[in-house]
């Protein structure tokens, strides 16, 4: 894509170059494969084709059924705005391709992720480990001819058959998350599950220390209060000898 034009639909959509990480420490960053943008070029092929075959088609049929030039000029009147309602949006998602490609990010840090995606309308999701229930993979077959595939993080909420329904229909969920296009995909699992068990066992451990603190507070409560009846009962003793002694 010329520099020019890249500027231009930045400026359009104000969408930054980069966003910002999420909280922690040892940042990986990770991109789509370039075959992700071959695959998003084929989809929109599909689209092409199929909206061109609809156009004709009805065109065809209009043709057939008229009997006049003037209803040969509204077919093609009609024909020429069936080009434009349906060929603008392609011709326009055709030139953010290449932006949607370059501006996905996926972040990882080792209390959770980021991932950010969209041109015209920016979605950024963040998760924290200790929230993450389920990691997942999915590939079409186009994807497996590609090299690539998609990795779904779930939280609370995101279930599978709300996840496989949302990504049918275009649906964006804050519970679902996805690592779209990406070449390493186990890669990216098996570094987020060690993570995942790392955050978990770090709440647990978190969650377990007030509770060791509390029981020897407990413990030397218990102690001090032995030793203030041990120094009573010994008092009292010492007060009654004195008083058999006639003090």
């Amino acid at each position: 894509m010329p520099k020019a034009l890249r500027h231009l639909l930045i400026q359009i959509f104000q969408v930054s170059e980069e966003p910002n990480p999420p909280a922690g420490k040892n940042l990986k960053t990770f991109r789509a494969s370039p075959n992700y943008f071959k695959y998003s070029l084929l989809t929109w092929g599909i689209q092409l084709l199929f909206t061109c075959l609809f156009i004709v088609v009805t065109l065809v049929s209009m043709a057939g059924d008229s009997e006049s030039s003037m209803a040969d000029r509204w077919v093609l009147v009609i024909g020429l705005l069936l080009a434009a309602f349906a060929g603008v949006p392609l011709l326009i998602r055709l030139l953010t391709l290449r932006l949607d490609y370059e501006f996905r990010w996926y972040m990882i840090t080792d209390s959770g992720l980021r991932i950010r995606e969209g041109i015209a309308q920016v979605h950024e999701i963040t998760m924290a480990f200790k929230n993450i229930q389920n990691i997942t993979i999915s590939q079409g077959p186009i994807q497996r001819l590609l090299g690539i595939s998609d990795l779904v993080v779930q939280t609370a909420g995101g279930s599978s058959a709300a996840t496989q329904n949302n990504q049918n229909q275009g649906v964006v969920s804050s519970h679902t998350g996805y690592f779209r296009g990406v070449d390493n995909a186990e890669e990216i699992r098996d570094m987020m599950m060690t993570r995942l068990r790392e955050a978990k066992q770090d709440s647990k451990t978190a969650s377990v220390r007030p509770s060791r603190e509390k029981s020897k507070r407990s413990a030397l409560s218990g102690q001090a209060l032995g030793a203030l009846r041990e120094a009573a009962r010994e008092a009292s003793l010492l007060r009654a000898g004195l008083e058999a002694d006639g003090v």
